[in-house]
């Protein structure tokens, strides 16, 4: 049953769904609780321990059903599916057999194929870190027929599929026309099946690593989402955070490597007749970025602030040093909930549990309290992002603390979510706090918001 738990999760991180080790434990101790006489129960308690929101646990429930559908066969490896299927377990075990003798003769595609009767499952092949790196950039859908391509060698399955027709032979000549026929014959089909869920991975890999959110989203205003439309924008923030978070640690690791040296190269070259048996790099030598961000929760900005908050905890997985804190009239630090808790601290933050959301906005008062906490410790590499909408409910903006700010950090950025043309209008200050920051960026839409985090990634 644990198994069953494992693959189950597997096949819900795929889904998008993100379980951590200590949840899939969770998972196994749910259903441990409650058995396995009543599904419904089982789907309710794997919902509470794994969903996050009610949406993701409707969808959750939904996958759960799938999976164990009895004619669903994906939670099984490969030789489990052909005892499924109607072989007797000797008989596969006789497969295997031969299948290793030909990879043990030397036969490249014999080995292939007994890489995937090996009891380990494509849903954990798919999700390895190569099939990530052959998958890297798969965006654009009339590339998918390439990338399938490039997964399935990955994985084995291109070259198992060519040495299906030499274990056939195999098994035909060892078992006899009928069983080894037979046998061939299920092998085969199991080895078409692998292939087609290896195609619907690579077109849900493509669907995650597409824009922020769809055409008919990416331009709609945040504050007029309906719920399920909010949520795929939800989703996309985060697969967007992940993408981001995924180049920068190739950056990173690139940047410790050093660049290339031509002239140490090229010197030391001499010694080897001119060959550049070793390649000198410089080093190179950077310090680390430091970010603080402050986010306005109050009530003008709720409707776009759960977004504007998902962007906050990516720029917490984009920034190996972060400080961040969220206001309406008193300023808390959330530092520490993004990093216990990741998605599910923005339900909390928007609940009310870190601060009141029943003030009013108090832009001075909020930026005064920031600048006694966090100021001391701006400097040159410092970059400050200052969330929301600007409005002061007409008290003193202290547009001179603003000022303060940018004197000290590096670099001081406003992310607002209204449209341009309300900066000013009634109470809102945007005017005056846009003239006091290096930037100001507007994130009233998806494909806004998206500029926004790329904008921030490239701030490391």
């Amino acid at each position: 049953m644990l198994r069953v738990i494992d693959e189950l999760c597997w096949t819900l991180r795929r889904a998008g769904f993100a379980i951590s080790p200590e949840r899939s434990a969770l998972a196994a101790r749910a259903v441990a609780l409650v058995g396995l006489d009543d599904r419904s129960a089982v789907e309710d308690a794997l919902a509470t321990v794994l969903a996050e929101s009610a949406a993701d646990a409707e969808r959750l429930r939904r996958l759960v059903r799938a999976y164990f559908d009895p004619r669903a066969a994906h939670r099984l490896d490969v030789t489990a599916r052909l005892v499924a299927g109607g072989l007797d377990a000797a008989l596969v075990a006789d497969v295997v057999a031969i299948a290793r003798s030909l990879a043990e003769g030397g036969d490249p595609a014999a080995a292939a194929l007994l890489a995937l009767l090996d009891g380990r499952t494509l849903s954990h092949r798919l999700l390895s870190r190569e099939v990530e790196a052959a998958l890297g950039g798969a965006s654009n859908p009339a590339t998918r027929g390439y990338f399938v391509e490039r997964v399935s060698e990955v994985v084995g399955l291109r070259q198992a599929r060519g040495g299906a027709a030499r274990l056939r032979i195999a098994l035909v000549a060892a078992l006899g026309e009928e069983l080894g026929g037979r046998a061939a014959l299920l092998l085969e089909r199991e080895l078409a099946d692998a292939r087609t869920e290896l195609q619907r991975h690579v077109v849900a890999r493509m669907a995650r690593l597409a824009p922020v959110a769809s055409p008919s989203l990416s331009h709609k205003p945040l504050t007029q989402l309906d719920e399920a439309e909010a949520e795929e924008v939800r989703r996309a923030v985060r697969a967007l955070a992940a993408r981001l978070s995924g180049s920068a640690r190739v950056r990173a690791r690139h940047a410790r490597r050093g660049r290339l040296d031509a002239r140490r190269t090229l010197r030391a070259a001499t010694r080897t007749l001119g060959a550049p048996l070793r390649l000198a790099r410089r080093d190179r030598r950077r310090e680390r970025p430091r970010l603080v961000v402050l986010a306005d929760v109050s009530a003008s900005v709720r409707p776009a602030a759960a977004f504007l908050l998902e962007l906050t905890l990516a720029l917490h997985a984009l920034f190996e040093r972060t400080r961040s804190f969220v206001f309406v009239s008193e300023v808390a630090e959330t530092t520490a909930l993004f990093a216990a808790q990741g998605p599910r601290a923005v339900a909390g933050i928007l609940s009310g549990e870190v601060v009141p959301l029943d003030h009013e906005s108090s832009y001075g008062r909020a930026l005064a309290a920031f600048d006694a906490r966090a100021g001391a410790e701006l400097d040159r590499r410092t970059t400050v992002v200052i969330v929301g909408d600007g409005r002061t409910n007409y008290a003193d903006p202290r547009v001179d603390l603003v000022a303060k700010l940018r004197e000290r950090a590096g670099h001081v950025l406003w992310i607002c979510p209204e449209p341009r043309g309300l900066w000013g209008a009634g109470d809102s200050a945007m005017p005056l706090y846009g003239r006091a920051v290096h930037r100001v960026l507007q994130a009233s839409t998806a494909a806004e918001l998206e500029l926004a985090a790329r904008a921030m990634a490239r701030r490391r």
